[in-house]
């Protein structure tokens, strides 16, 4: 999606462009970011030590209310695991210690991801207290990851549970997304000791306090 943006009582919204090239983007100023809460009040210090990492961009699931489809389209990239670790590294070397890898599901490829938490671990990144997320269904598809996860220091996976409702879920395009792979998703998660915590969305026009009780 191009910029969109209001000039006086018009809203403007610019052509679409192509999607950048990864590796072409800066990683990010860890230092300034640091740097800007020298001066802040006491009570907002310890976001300091909280860094976002990312180690892909996009989404191919179509979800109605999420904007990353309407943002990016159908594609799903990948920075180097090179890259992606020297940014890790840049974070410890800040002081560091809380990291949200904001992919929106780490498993779409989850090879990429297996090899991105063994990198973590052989260049000794994993001392952060990582959370991430994931949909129950492609992590249940890949159990044997999940320990690979909490030793390269994920603690915590947000899981978008949604609703219960099946015909939300349609009208969400997202009626893959079952109470059975939510179950598994969760009792794997436990095995390697990993929180997890659940999203949902409410004021669907199906949603009643019934539904929702």
């Amino acid at each position: 999606m191009g910029l969109c943006f209001q000039h006086k009582k018009e809203f403007i919204i610019n052509p679409k462009r192509e999607v950048l090239d990864l590796t072409k983007i800066k990683p990010p100023a860890r230092e300034a970011y640091v740097n800007h809460f020298a001066g802040v009040k006491k009570l907002l210090k310890p976001f300091a030590h909280a860094h976002v990492v990312q180690s892909t961009r996009g989404c191919l699931a179509k979800c109605a209310f999420c904007v990353t489809h309407a943002v990016y389209g159908s594609c799903y990239r990948k920075w180097p695991i090179d890259i992606v670790l020297e940014d890790m590294d840049r974070v410890k070397h800040q002081g560091g210690k809380i990291v949200w890898l904001a992919d929106e599901d780490p498993f779409f490829d989850a090879n990429y991801f297996s090899s991105l938490l063994k990198g973590m671990i052989d260049n000794k990144l994993n001392t952060f207290k990582i959370i991430t997320s994931t949909s129950s269904l492609h992590l249940s598809r890949r159990p044997d990851i999940v320990p690979l996860m909490r030793e390269a220091g994920i603690e915590s996976a947000i899981i978008g549970i949604e609703t219960f409702d099946d015909q939300t879920l349609q009208l969400y395009n997202k009626k893959w997304n079952k109470i059975e792979f939510h179950q598994k998703a969760i009792e794997i998660l436990a095995k390697s000791h990993i929180h997890s915590t659940a999203t949902f969305l409410v004021g669907s026009p199906n949603d009643s306090e019934e539904s929702l009780l």
